[in-house]
């Protein structure tokens, strides 16, 4: 005897899909799970994918929560829906969005981590959008909470990528900051750092930013800070010895404050063309005790600005013209900043002097005698002075600071800021106008 599924099977096998779709909706209450996922089968070996996917959306609608029928219908949405939209197949948008929806629903109660990257993948486009509702992407992230979401590695032949729970990670610890969420940022960031995860592009060292951006803004300076100190360690940027710098101003230790600023305006990845906060920062620190300095500060924003047609602020407009008419201006503005950058350094450090006693044969790199016979390493990217210079023999200055050697993991020390002897030291002045 021919069952109701065969005779739906035998009717698509001979093209006839029309009456096989009008038995379906007549017999839909009366077949099982069983022919549900019998008959999407047929369907979709023969490449009637939308056809299969409303049986198994049927289907579901009479065996709600069916783990059976969720797990055949999900990657088939994502592969013929929701993929085809991010490919621009011609998925309008509010079937995307209908999509997305549906999934979530029937996933309820269910294992979203199995289907983490349908998740991820949605939060990555709402994130993209112009005028992005952070608060509902964030939600999207939150489903995820409580679930097992894998910490293996995606690999492509040698080449590695973040899995989803490091992407889960990031994107909610990121979201959560951005919304104010600082706690919870926080929580996340400990958890996370508990975690045996082989962290991608130094996202590690990323989710200990935000933890203390966050306890910045709770008022919590001495852990940021020490956090702060730790992260420079290793992975030193201009951006983040720009936050300590906020950091120590916030606590009243502006001459710390002074110190760290230098050294993010020192930094060998401070643009000058991103850092026109950071030299508007300093001017506020400066104007009130050396307000020719503080003024060079603006004037160098000021060149910047006129050299890339940037627009500037009425009020550091109005503020650079009202000074231009006390001060003269430095014959090089740039020249000069540096010299009182490594002047507000050695306020709080002692510079030494000492003579390249050896190059390594890579020439990235060598070490410089000083004091009493004592040797100290050195890059010749921290060289403060043409590279075709940098030789055995040459008297140079430079300060001692604290680094970390990664080939034996352990804390080193390392000379920075290496100048060469007669370059000038800055000297405290003021030309006016008159």
């Amino acid at each position: 005897m021919v069952s109701q599924l065969d005779e739906m099977m035998k009717l698509i096998d001979s093209g006839n899909l029309q009456e096989a779709k009008k038995q379906f909706c007549e017999k839909a209450s009366s077949l099982s799970k069983y022919d549900y996922l019998k008959l999407s089968k047929h369907l979709s070996e023969r490449e009637y994918h939308l056809e299969c996917m409303s049986v198994l959306k049927k289907g579901l609608e009479y065996f709600p929560k069916n783990a059976y029928l969720i797990r055949s219908l999900v990657p088939k949405v994502y592969k013929h829906i929701i993929r085809r939209f991010y490919n621009e197949k011609h998925i309008p948008e509010e079937k995307y969005i209908a999509t997305i929806r549906y999934i979530d629903r029937i996933l309820e109660e269910m294992n979203r981590g199995e289907y983490s990257y349908i998740y991820l993948q949605h939060v990555d486009y709402l994130l993209a959008k112009q005028n992005a509702n952070k608060e509902i992407a964030s939600a999207y992230l939150q489903r995820l909470q409580g679930f097992s979401l894998s910490k293996d590695a995606y690999k492509n032949g040698e080449q590695s990528f973040p899995s989803p729970y490091e992407k889960w990670v990031m994107k909610t610890a990121k979201l959560q900051f951005e919304l104010k969420e600082y706690t919870q940022c926080i929580k996340i960031v400990d958890e996370a750092l508990k975690e045996k995860v082989s962290w991608h592009y130094h996202n590690d060292v990323w989710l200990l930013r935000l933890k203390a951006r966050s306890l910045c803004f709770l008022g919590e300076m001495t852990d940021a800070v020490r956090i702060y100190e730790e992260l420079l360690l290793k992975h030193p940027t201009w951006f983040m010895y720009r936050e300590i710098a906020e950091c120590y101003e916030n606590i009243g230790e502006r001459q710390k404050a002074l110190y760290y600023g230098a050294k993010a305006c020192l930094s060998r990845d401070a643009e000058p063309t991103k850092c026109g906060k950071l030299y508007a920062m300093m001017y506020e620190w400066l104007v009130e005790s050396e307000e020719y300095m503080a003024f060079t500060h603006i004037a160098y924003i000021a060149e910047i600005y006129n050299k890339n047609n940037f627009h500037m602020d009425e009020k550091t407009k109005k503020l650079y013209e009202c000074m231009c008419t006390k001060y003269e201006l430095p014959t090089n503005i740039r020249r000069t900043l540096e010299q009182f950058w490594l002047h507000l350094i050695e306020r709080m450090i002692p510079r030494h002097e000492g003579t390249i006693c050896k190059l390594l044969p890579n020439g990235k790199a060598g070490f410089i005698e000083y004091g009493n016979k004592q040797k100290i390493y050195f890059k010749t990217s921290d060289v403060r002075f043409p590279k075709k210079l940098v030789q055995e023999g040459k008297k140079v200055t430079f300060f001692i600071e604290e680094s970390f050697d990664f080939a034996k993991k352990q804390r080193s020390q390392i000379a920075q800021y290496v100048c060469e002897v007669k370059d000038e030291r800055y000297h405290p002045k003021s030309p006016s106008m008159s």
